[in-house]
Parts: structure tokens; C-alpha cells; sequence
């Protein structure tokens, strides 16, 4: 299951807004920049990954 699965089968806007606020906590530098843009990039990738459950890591 990919990241972006595992967004989409949440129950709650509240569940998905925590797992996207957890990813932009955790990956901040790489998406947001010094000068204030933003990279989506790493968050596309992100989504694109197979979701590891913290026991995996």
C-alpha cells in the first residue's frame, strides 16, 4: 500500500489532515525553503512510497 492509499482510506478529514501536518513536520526542509517557497516534489514522493508502519522502520 502506497502512502497515497493509505491517505485515501483514512475515515476522517481529521485523520488525513494529522498524517499530512505529521509529513510536512518530518520532512519540513525538504519542502519548504529558506526564502518561504514550496517543493512539492519530496511530497509527491512521498506519497508514492509503500508506507512502512513505525514497527517496520
Amino acid at each position: 500500500m502506497t502512502n497515497f492509499e493509505r491517505l485515501k482510506s483514512l475515515d476522517s478529514e481529521y485523520e488525513m489532515t494529522d498524517l499530512i501536518m505529521y509529513v510536512l513536520s518530518t520532512r519540513y526542509s525538504e519542502i519548504i525553503k529558506g526564502d518561504g517557497t514550496l517543493d512539492g516534489i519530496p511530497l509527491l514522493r512521498w506519497l508514492q512510497e509503500d508506507h512502512q508502519k513505525a514497527t517496520d522502520k
